[in-house]
């Protein structure tokens, strides 16, 4: 259980309980959106950002109070990890689906370069450096998704170029270098407009077959509305189709990941990390 203060009650936040009649979560038929029924819980952890689960076992690790990369049981109190020294994070930490590795983007303290690299977890509970994912343009990369689970891992991140246009997507098999799979430029996904932050923060499900994004988009008047995103593909060779709103989770929610069993979002807004099911 998931204990909150009384203080959740003014954010519509509820304590951790289980429903009785409902169906035990379950990702639908590709084409269909998940079902959500909108209680939200917040978790203890205040200050961080980044939260991503590990699908196969009970980690989460996200980014906390003064950039300390944290770890901990998920829905519980997270602690800071000992890990190699790094520069500036600015995204990430996502962890893989199986837990033991887990992929920052920084700056490097030499040459104050961009890179996206991947961190694996040691014998001693310590996370040391492991390969770097060469990007095509890394001085470009704005945000990332966890990867997906293997022989094909899959990792989309985001294109920033003035604003955020489309998504690229790296492939590495058995544990080869990353290379560039594919690209989704915005129409693809039926985002039209050309606001900046119309296309951000994209993470997948385990699977490599469900993406969520935040994005915008244009309604007769003209208005912005912004929202979270959800679009799906038969399979990892396939293009992502037309995304659409899940409009169960919050519209200001940030960095939006949904869970393997697509029962799940967990979000970050207000200085705090909330989950919608």
């Amino acid at each position: 259980m998931l204990a909150v203060c009384g203080c959740n009650q003014l954010l519509g936040v509820q304590q951790t309980q289980l429903y009785d009649g409902r169906p035990t979560p379950m990702c639908p038929s590709i084409g269909t959106l998940p079902t959500l029924y909108g209680d939200t819980h917040e978790l203890p952890a205040a200050g961080c950002t980044s939260y991503r689960v590990g699908s196969d076992v009970d980690i989460a690790i996200a980014r906390c109070t003064l950039q300390a990369i944290s770890r901990g049981p998920i829905d519980q109190m997270l602690t800071p990890v000992v890990m190699d020294p790094i520069g500036y994070i600015y995204n990430g930490p996502h962890v893989a689906p199986e837990g033991t590795s887990m992929f920052i983007a920084y700056n490097d303290v030499s040459t104050q370069r961009p890179q996206l690299r991947e961190f694996d977890l040691q014998p001693d509970d310590s996370w040391r450096t492991g390969i770097e994912v060469a990007l095509p343009a890394p001085s470009r990369l704005a945000a990332y998704t966890p990867p997906t689970h293997g022989p094909d891992r899959r990792i989309v991140y985001e294109i920033a170029d003035g604003a955020a246009t489309s998504l690229e997507e790296l492939s590495s098999v058995d544990g080869g270098p990353w290379q560039e799979a594919m690209r989704y430029p915005m129409t693809e996904l039926g985002i039209h407009n050309s606001t900046p932050f119309a296309l951000e923060q994209p993470s997948m499900t385990p699977d490599g077959l469900r993406l969520l994004f935040v994005g915008s988009y244009t309604e007769p008047g003209p208005t912005i509305v912004n929202g979270v995103f959800y679009a799906d593909r038969v399979d990892i060779d396939q293009h992502f189709g037309v995304a659409q709103m899940l409009d169960r989770v919050p519209r200001d929610a940030r960095e939006p990941y949904m869970t393997a069993n697509c029962g799940r979002v967990y979000y970050t807004g207000l200085g705090a990390v909330y989950y919608v099911e």
